[in-house]
């Protein structure tokens, strides 16, 4: 009695694990109404029996139902993520209705491209994996400090300049679109929790720590460093040596950070 009683419950855990959510159900769902229709097709025009046709109908339709079944639980489990990412990108703009339906209408494609084997990358994302606000999760917290010149806004103003770098790969592992600016660069960074500390000694080691949140990024015709380096180039010498080199450590700085982001979150998984 106790399994008859839980039978429902297991049904629907089991409709929630699969229904539009395994590619190799949703493959299977194809292939069968596929087949299906294909031997309904032969069963029409070769042995056109009623009973034998109306059991390859039946067949035929109890598939293309159930790849109807995944293609709308896959739309609706994905349009909300993919409704979140376009209102992130916009940095938190309202999608109006017409873009809303669009987001859910490319979810039934990438749904049906999956069903039948087709390569459903381009579909699943936009090319442009770069503009907009992106969250950094988890949260990236780390020190930075500063000997020469000591001060708390030394300290604080270092730990921004390497939370712009850490925010610069950050973008430059996304993506963009247009072939005319290629290179994803960052704009800008959200942080919290931003605090001065000097530790007791001698020696005016200043430290600052904060916590990026969010890193900005925008698809650009060059890449920083080209940027860079078109703004130092009228310097005299020993200015744009001096620049180059400090730019440089500020860019290595930031490819550690980055490293070490990566590390946590392999440890938070």
């Amino acid at each position: 009695m106790e399994r008859i009683r839980a039978l429902p419950a297991r049904i629907r855990a089991a409709v929630a694990a699969k229904l539009g959510v395994c590619p190799v159900c949703m493959r299977s769902a194809a292939r069968g109404a596929v087949g299906g229709w294909a031997a309904a097709t032969i069963v029409a025009f070769v042995w056109p029996l009623p009973v034998l046709l109306a059991a390859s109908l039946a067949v035929a339709g109890a598939f293309t139902l159930l790849l109807l079944a995944h293609v709308v639980a896959f739309a609706v489990r994905a349009t909300p993520v993919l409704a979140e990412r376009e209102r992130r990108r916009a940095d938190g703009a309202t999608l109006d209705r017409r873009r809303f339906l669009g987001l859910g209408a490319r979810a039934g494609l990438v749904a049906l491209a999956l069903s039948l084997g087709l390569p459903a990358r381009a579909w699943a994302q936009d090319k442009d994996t770069c503009t907009g606000t992106h969250d950094v999760l988890p949260p990236f917290r780390f020190w930075a400090q500063t000997v020469d010149p000591p001060g708390q806004d030394a300290a604080l103003d270092r730990w921004k300049q390497e939370a712009g770098a850490f925010c610069e790969e950050f973008c430059k592992k996304r993506k963009c679109a247009d072939p005319e600016a290629k290179h994803c660069v960052s704009t800008g960074f959200v942080a919290s929790d931003m605090f001065f500390l000097r530790p007791p000694g001698d020696v005016p080691k200043n430290q600052a720590n904060g916590q990026v949140e969010q890193c900005k990024c925008k698809c650009s015709k060059q890449t920083t460093e080209q940027a860079f380096h078109d703004s130092i180039k009228e310097l005299p010498d020993e200015e744009r040596k001096k620049k180059k080199k400090a730019f440089d450590d500020l860019q290595k700085r930031g490819d550690d950070l980055f490293k070490e982001w990566e590390k946590q979150k392999k440890q938070d998984r």
